[in-house]
């Protein structure tokens, strides 16, 4: 054989010598990753709070007055959870328009809470106060978002006149068939 030819093998070798330990290397990377993945607890896409529960007390300030777990006891209520910047929120934003305008003229109540720490809340209050209460909460921290357990936007809770969460979603269309009134 050529010196040629055993060079170009020899470095053949160690070539796939050393493709052969970075990939091992990347192997144990990635089972180190999926191991904590698995271990990772984010926050939950839906609220803590389940169909069949009472909504628990709660006292916070809406753009209105105050507000409180008692008024849930009225008639229905769709309480929808949004935050400015949010992608899903401004592609359900004129859905949800129309559905509390659809559910205040049947007399049922719309409340939505709007997360922000930025200040940028104002402008989304204005477009959703024609049609419901509007709360301006510091996200995942003010009393409705600690009462229903709320971390993740959009959200959606619909509660009954009885004050139990009728249904929880994180689409629109999970919420928007009509709760029963109070008999």
């Amino acid at each position: 054989m050529s010196p040629v030819l055993v060079a170009a093998l020899v470095l053949l070798g160690l070539l796939i010598g050393l493709n052969l330990l970075l990939t091992v290397a990347v192997i144990r990377k990635l089972r180190r990753h999926d191991e904590l993945l698995r271990d990772f607890e984010g926050p939950s896409p839906l609220p803590r709070i389940t169909a069949g529960a009472v909504v628990p007390e709660f006292a916070t300030e809406a753009v209105d007055g105050p507000l409180t777990a008692a008024d849930l006891g009225n008639a229905p209520t769709l309480i929808a959870f949004a935050a400015p910047g949010c992608g899903g929120c401004e592609a359900a934003r004129p859905q949800l328009i129309k559905l509390l305008a659809e559910r205040q003229a049947r007399g049922e109540q719309g409340w939505v809470v709007i997360a922000d720490d930025q200040g940028d809340g104002d402008t989304l209050a204005g477009e959703f106060s024609a049609h419901a209460r509007v709360i301006i909460e510091h996200p995942g921290h003010g009393p409705i978002h600690e009462a229903l357990g709320v971390s993740v936007y959009p959200n959606y809770v619909l509660v009954g006149a009885d004050g139990r969460v009728a249904k929880v979603g994180a689409d629109l269309r999970d919420v928007a068939v009509p709760v029963p009134a109070r008999s």
